[in-house]
């Protein structure tokens, strides 16, 4: 393990900044099948570090209370308690933590398990799944792999080029998925849904007072069901007129042929378009 420790510091002049500076320290604790290594600062004045930490390939990183943080290239790694942007690449297993107040990027991991708050992921070509937390903040999930779970409070999640099911709850905010390629659920309140379909999926979409968006690329051959409660249902792209019982409407229709897929779609004071 290598690693290059740098400080800067203010002080009353230049000499004292120089003194404040080389009292900063970084203290090394070996803990057998662990090493942990933490700044320690001077009382007077303000300093910032930067660690230049190398480590084997085989190893994960821990970092804690930073602020601006670059990995890649290392076993797992787990971010806690940091501020600023985060970027993270070629992590061979999980990333695993709780951030806010910042970007965080993830390109290529094994997994995912992220709290994210007030801030904005950008997450792609992770192999194995996702399991994300994400508030007052936005979140991109792209060219990735493996079961996905969102759990979203007024947050846009932005879905695309899935590899496999999708299951995003929450309330409020704004949910969009781009052509997903297997069984996909949404189960919001009060947030606007966009679902893009270029083949058969079974898809489960429920929210409330926000619009429901079913957009066709291709002709994918799948059954709607659609029920829209004190809304409305407009289908006129699809030469299509639903069922009126006010102030509810209803719309049932096979696109294509011999397929069994089903389409759901509801929505409560919202309307189904």
């Amino acid at each position: 393990i290598d690693y290059e420790f740098t400080v800067e510091s203010n002080g009353p002049d230049d000499a004292g900044a120089v003194e404040l500076a080389k009292a900063t320290r970084l203290d090394r604790d070996d803990l057998g099948d662990a090493i942990i290594l933490r700044a320690r600062y001077p009382e007077p004045g303000s300093q910032t570090a930067t660690i230049i930490l190398k480590v084997p390939t085989r190893l994960g990183v821990r970092v804690e209370s930073g602020r601006g943080i670059t990995i890649s290239n290392v076993a797992t790694a787990h971010l806690e308690g940091n501020r600023g942007n985060v970027t993270a690449t070629s992590i061979k297993g999980a990333v695993t933590g709780i951030h806010q107040d910042g970007d965080f990027t993830v390109t290529g991991a094994q997994s995912i398990k992220l709290r994210l708050l007030r801030a904005q992921g950008v997450l792609a070509k992770v192999v194995d799944g996702l399991i994300l937390d994400v508030r007052d903040g936005d979140c991109k999930i792209s060219d990735s792999a493996g079961a996905l779970e969102v759990d979203e409070t007024r947050a846009e999640i932005s879905i695309s080029q899935h590899r496999g099911t999708i299951t995003v709850r929450g309330t409020n905010g704004r949910v969009t998925v781009d052509r997903p390629t297997t069984d996909t659920r949404v189960d919001t309140r009060r947030a606007e849904v966009e679902i893009v379909m270029d083949r058969a999926v079974t898809a489960t979409i429920l929210t409330t007072d926000e619009p429901v968006r079913l957009l066709l690329a291709g002709t994918p051959a799948f059954i709607l069901d659609a029920a829209a409660t004190v809304a409305g249902i407009q289908a006129t792209d699809f030469g299509l007129t639903p069922e009126i019982t006010a102030p509810d409407a209803r719309l049932s229709h096979t696109f294509g042929s011999g397929s069994t897929v089903r389409v759901t779609l509801r929505n409560t004071r919202g309307d189904i378009i």
